[in-house]
């Protein structure tokens, strides 16, 4: 299975989608969203391989960790570490707060919608039928164009 194995991994490699998708990875919004998706479970994954590099190292099979981490953690937390100090950490926390902020509009606006479809309908209660024809259409068709807005209460 490993010359199979072998021959998908380099034709996977090799395929456009598979570029683009490794070039979008790396991009600073993507590891925003792998951080912050990925965050809270990282005290689990550190407290098992300290675990099992301890048993490891009881057992004598540890292979010559150099840094610090590496004798904690063992080598595939090391090269994490290793990758995550290569980037650009200023940029990837504004993508943080920007993930942060979208998430916070997208909870919050259907509660200020509903507030404010109350007041407008209080506010049009004394017009011209025509008037809160047009509006009420005119309304609808801008709240549909935005993004946070949900579809249920504009009907």
């Amino acid at each position: 299975f490993g010359r199979i194995r072998r021959h998908l991994s380099a034709w996977l490699q090799d395929m456009p989608l598979w570029k683009t998708a490794c070039s979008a990875a790396s991009q600073s919004p993507a590891r925003a969203a792998f951080f912050v998706a990925l965050l809270p479970f990282s005290p689990i994954v550190l407290v098992l391989a300290a675990a099992n590099q301890g048993i490891r190292r009881c057992r004598g099979i540890t292979s010559g960790e150099t840094t610090t981490c590496a004798k904690i953690f063992g080598k595939r937390i090391d090269r994490i570490v290793a990758d995550l100090c290569t980037w650009d950490w200023l940029v990837v926390g504004f993508w943080c707060y920007v993930l942060g902020v979208v998430v916070i509009l997208g909870k919050a606006t259907p509660v200020f919608l509903n507030t404010f479809l109350a007041w407008l309908s209080d506010v049009m209660a004394d017009w011209n039928f025509g008037v809160i024809v047009g509006m009420t259409w005119a309304i609808g068709m801008l709240l549909f164009m935005l993004p946070p807005v949900p579809g249920p209460p504009i009907y």
